[in-house]
């Protein structure tokens, strides 16, 4: 767990002058927010958002204090999912310019570039925009050098594809199938695997350069 998120949460709370009791009676269990500010256990994607709300902070403040780490990503996912759903525009705005600020404060960061990428591409979903020919080239050449796609390279491709020129992916999503036909991918992949191809197949279809039959 990242020693930074318990500690955030503690020193919020104190800042807020609510009691760890108090906390636990807004999250429903003082030993569980015990144990989260102890870094005895890692909050789940919903518990962030509750204890959010339960703190009357944003989670764009929450990301600012303790993102900047791999293995943030599925919350990140999460939200971004969430935000898109709701249509919530001002949200998505607000986190991609964090982002934007948080990367060129972190130029040598390329998380912290794709996760920028990853809520850009989220608003140009909204009204079924493409990245700048640059940024899909930056994706592009980054994909292009991955032999073996794990977890975190998964997620990417699926949160950016519909910002790329679908012909452009093809490749890549072959490569992944290949992969994944071989039985040489975590089980954990597999649901990130089928939003690659529900995404690829919106985009093919909105971008109306190719058919499913043309992904297989």
């Amino acid at each position: 767990m990242n020693n930074k998120k318990g500690s955030v949460i503690k020193e919020i709370r104190k800042i807020r002058g609510i009691s760890q009791q108090r906390l636990g009676v807004l999250m429903g269990s003082q030993s569980m927010v015990s144990r989260i500010e102890n870094n005895k256990t890692e909050p789940t994607d919903h518990t962030v958002l509750l204890l959010c709300d339960a703190l009357n902070i944003s989670f764009e403040e929450y990301f600012s204090a303790v993102f900047g780490k791999k293995n943030n990503l599925k919350t990140l996912t999460t939200v971004l999912s969430q935000y898109y759903q709701d249509n919530d525009r001002q949200k998505l705005d607000q986190l991609t310019q964090l982002l934007q600020s948080d990367t060129i404060k972190n130029p040598s960061d390329p998380f912290m570039r794709h996760y920028y990428l990853m809520s850009l591409s989220t608003l140009y979903h909204l009204d079924f925009l493409v990245a700048s020919i640059d940024d899909q080239k930056e994706l592009i050449d980054y994909f292009f050098n991955i032999s073996y796609w794990q977890f975190y390279d998964l997620c990417l491709l699926a949160n950016v594809v519909n910002m790329i020129h679908v012909e452009r992916i093809t490749p890549y999503i072959s490569d992944i199938l290949k992969q994944y036909a071989t039985n040489n991918m975590p089980t954990a992949s597999v649901e990130t695997v089928s939003k690659i191809l529900i995404n690829a197949l919106e985009t093919s279809i909105i971008q109306k350069k190719m058919t499913l039959l043309d992904i297989y």
